[in-house]
């Protein structure tokens, strides 16, 4: 068995080298757990991606106008126009949301006793475990966790562009390259500025949530 020490550090040199790291077996369950955990069930297929998508490009389009309120701006791509890979990324990081709860410290498995209607696609009521001060009055506990997570999230990032294709290496969209498949400590701090954008969503979608998968709007 691998010690969880030497577990961040094998992870942290394959991620400098642009490689994937395999280190542990995960059982699965039986198929309809594996079907419900990969959001097969929602009630609105691919609903949590779809609203991850939306609130993450309001979120972008807001912090852009608020940093320059005269610099042009893409709009935000409807879902149904989106690429196919951006898509299926957005599905990534939506399937992710329970693992940051769970690094947060919400307890999922008590949640998940606490009643029959849950299954593993809703989302728990954990939106107080995770952070949502803005930048400037992060400090103390919460800028601690706020990185946690953002390192965190940083990791699920590159391990997604990975299994895309991607390396390290000046941006170039065609030959999917990008600088930043880097360890977050070695980002520039616009870019943790995204990790730390997408907790905020992801505390956004958990404070939406209500049992039986109905989406409070």
């Amino acid at each position: 068995a691998v010690e969880p020490k030497d577990r961040i550090e094998l992870e942290r040199k394959a991620g400098q080298d642009a490689r994937l790291c395999d280190l542990r077996i995960v059982s699965f369950g039986s198929w309809p757990e594996a079907f419900d955990g990969a959001g097969l069930l929602e009630k609105e297929f691919d609903g949590q991606a779809r609203r991850f998508h939306k609130e993450y490009e309001r979120r972008r389009v807001e912090e852009s106008r608020r940093r320059d309120p005269v610099a042009p701006l893409s709009d935000p791509q409807p879902w149904e126009i989106l690429p196919d890979q951006l898509r299926v990324s957005n599905r990534r990081v939506a399937a992710h949301i329970r693992a940051k709860a769970h690094a947060a410290g919400y307890n999922l498995g008590a949640w998940l006793d606490s009643s029959k209607e849950w299954g593993a696609h809703d989302l728990p009521p954990a939106a107080n475990n995770l952070p949502n001060e803005p930048d400037e009055a992060l400090a103390g506990e919460t800028a601690d966790k706020m990185r946690q997570l953002g390192e965190l999230e940083h990791r699920r990032w590159m391990l997604d562009r990975y299994l895309d294709g991607w390396r390290k290496g000046e941006r170039d969209d065609y030959a999917r390259q990008r600088p930043d498949l880097i360890p977050f400590d070695d980002l520039d701090e616009t870019s943790k500025k995204k990790d730390y954008t997408v907790i905020r969503v992801t505390r956004t979608l958990l404070e939406g949530k209500a049992p039986g998968g109905k989406w409070r709007s």
